[in-house]
């Protein structure tokens, strides 16, 4: 919320659509705080994509975000075209989750849920592995604050069970790979040391091999000292639309955006950071192994 359409308004409508960003100060910063404010939503939830609105003085502006960049309406004056505003809010109030931009494929786990007691049973010091036993830690990391949400992912029609990431990308636009360490259902009640496995979800760029591509065929000739693909798939057709609307409104450029696909991929193993060796006889070792790969 904005008090003045002219001073705030981060956007300029008399601007090429493919370069509508105001550059006075104020109004660049205003851009910022609401780049900023989109992208701590998208961070913090499972999305495809985020509406957002910002009103300044009796204007309003309606923005689209997903993973290519944004589509942003021309300014309207909601006083004197009220149906404008009211017609989009009505209809979002009444539109299923995946039309507000929600991934739908992670289930929640409700606290009283078997699922759920089985990932506290899961990250137990008591249930302390005797080979690999960080990814247990990383895994109780994960769920170990009684805010965070815990999630059911289906993979190549396996479920697994996650909590917050363990690492991830924090920007809007690009992959946004988060990094899992998941438990695996298929595995949870078996006595060994595979039942934590790595999971990244990603927006892949189309038109360049996958990383779960990639890996799958290094796995098929052999290759040492890569990542052993359990499962690999796109989501449910998720795709950002940024980019074929600009290609819409602009038929004959080249697009500056560029299209992504949702993905997910399982790897078998948890891997430590390169960063995490404790000497320099390791740090040859893991270079060496690098090299081998």
């Amino acid at each position: 919320f904005k008090a003045s359409d002219t001073t705030s308004d981060p956007f300029e409508d008399n601007q090429p659509a493919h370069a509508s960003e105001a550059f006075s100060i104020k109004r660049k910063d205003t851009r910022g705080q609401v780049i900023s404010y989109a992208m701590k939503v998208l961070q913090k939830q499972h999305r495809t994509f985020l509406f957002s609105l910002i009103i300044m003085g009796h204007c309003a502006r309606i923005i689209r975000w997903d993973r290519a960049g944004a589509v942003v309406t021309e300014k309207f004056n909601y006083v004197s075209s009220p149906e404008l505003l009211g017609l989009f809010l009505w209809r979002y109030s009444r539109a299923p989750d995946d039309v507000r931009g929600f991934d739908t494929t992670p289930v929640l786990l409700k606290s009283n849920s078997a699922h759920y007691r089985l990932m506290t049973r899961m990250a137990s010091d008591d249930q302390k592995l005797a080979v690999r036993d960080y990814a247990r830690q990383f895994f109780k990391d994960s769920i170990e604050d009684k805010k965070t949400r815990r999630w059911k992912i289906s993979v190549g029609g396996t479920d697994y069970l996650v909590g917050k990431p363990y690492k991830e990308e924090i920007s809007i636009i690009g992959r946004a790979t988060r990094i899992y360490v998941a438990l695996d259902l298929s595995s949870a009640e078996e006595d060994e040391d595979g039942r934590f496995v790595c999971i990244k979800d990603s927006w892949h760029v189309d038109g360049v091999d996958a990383e779960g591509e990639i890996l799958s065929t290094l796995n098929d000739c052999h290759v040492e000292n890569i990542p052993t693909v359990l499962a690999y798939t796109d989501v449910d057709d998720q795709h950002t639309v940024t980019d074929k609307l600009w290609q819409r409104l602009h038929p004959d450029k080249t697009s500056e955006f560029r299209s992504h696909t949702h993905s997910r991929l399982v790897e078998k193993e948890v891997c430590l950071s390169l960063i995490e060796f404790n000497n320099g006889k390791e740090l040859i070792k893991l270079a060496y192994d690098c090299f081998i790969g």
